[in-house]
């Protein structure tokens, strides 16, 4: 049975269905003195409750009204700078098939994508990588000669020696989640090292206080990990590698990770002086130097090419 109370001048008791009322006069009105109050507060709350709707419906339709404008001005200037970059690359892709002898009477003939293709295959990458990277080194340095910039660009792609590979070995590392080269440490004498000395700098035997402090191993910040093939297996502080005992899921994560690290290397072995027999330099160190010195510089043009137009593939 349910109980409750109401106090007053006068009290009102319900006990289930019995109920005993003392309703002097002066109890009923303060009943409805009560009763009238509380129809007028609520009065008040409820014009109070409809007047700051109001007002918050007016700042939302402010909030959207600016919202809106800021994102017509966002696109206006977005459209106004791609349309910028797209004349621009496309006078770059012109200047440069007029260089390596398509003149435009051949470019009109040819459609986008050959014209395109025929770009990339004589200078490596796409001409609005180009652009990006031509207004990066304008910053930097006094006028850079474009012309001489697609010179350089097309030396690096057509370097003109055997079909021989140079044997060396570099060590390269990428984020996983963003388009960006992160490490570079090389060249050595290709086969001259483990990958996993060269990795941590030294061999097992020499002992960690005795390895090369400038290698991956110790740059890594901490708290980071890298994913490598089997051939790095051992170093579970700092590296992953497959194996069997992980969940498919995660082995498929894992490959997914190589087959990135497989495909920028690919972009890098694009450019022929990576792939041929490196005749530059007077000497042993003078050659390892220079070709120290094209790698980077091709890294860099995978750089801009991965962040301007043709990122690698997600690997979530």
């Amino acid at each position: 049975m349910e109980q409750s109370s109401i106090g007053c001048a006068g009290n009102v008791r319900t006990k289930g269905r019995d109920r005993e009322l003392h309703n002097s006069p002066d109890s009923i009105q303060c009943l409805q003195d009560q009763v009238k109050e509380l129809q007028l507060e609520n009065k008040r709350n409820m014009e109070l409750i409809r007047s700051l709707e109001s007002e918050v419906d007016m700042l939302r339709k402010q909030q959207c009204a600016k919202k809106c404008e800021n994102s017509v001005k966002s696109a206006s200037q977005a459209a106004k700078q791609c349309t910028a970059a797209q004349t621009d690359s496309n006078n770059l892709l012109s200047v440069g098939l007029e260089l390596v002898g398509f003149d435009k009477s051949r470019q009109r003939k040819a459609g986008v994508k050959l014209n395109f293709d025929r770009f990339r295959s004589n200078f490596g990458i796409d001409p609005v990588a180009i652009v990006a990277l031509a207004e990066a080194l304008n910053a930097k340095y006094d006028d850079v000669d474009t012309q001489h910039l697609l010179m350089t660009l097309n030396f690096f792609k057509h370097y003109l020696s055997e079909h021989i590979i140079c044997g060396l070995q570099y060590e390269f590392a990428l984020a996983i989640r963003r388009n960006q080269l992160v490490w570079m440490n090389g060249p050595i004498p290709a086969g001259s090292q483990h990958d996993l000395t060269f990795f941590r700098g030294g061999t097992k035997k020499q002992g960690k206080e005795n390895w090369d402090k400038s290698a991956q191993y110790f740059q890594m910040p901490p708290g980071k990990k890298a994913i490598g093939d089997s051939g790095y297996g051992g170093l579970r502080d700092k590296l992953t590698v497959s194996s069997r005992a992980h969940p498919k899921e995660f082995r498929e994560f894992i490959a997914r990770v190589k087959n990135q690290q497989e495909s920028f290397n690919a972009r890098l072995k694009f450019f022929d002086i990576l792939t041929k027999r490196f005749r530059r330099g007077v000497s042993t160190e003078d050659k390892l130097e220079q070709h120290k010195t094209c790698t980077e510089a091709i890294c860099v043009l995978v750089q801009f090419d991965m962040e301007n137009i043709h990122p690698l593939f997600e690997v979530e």
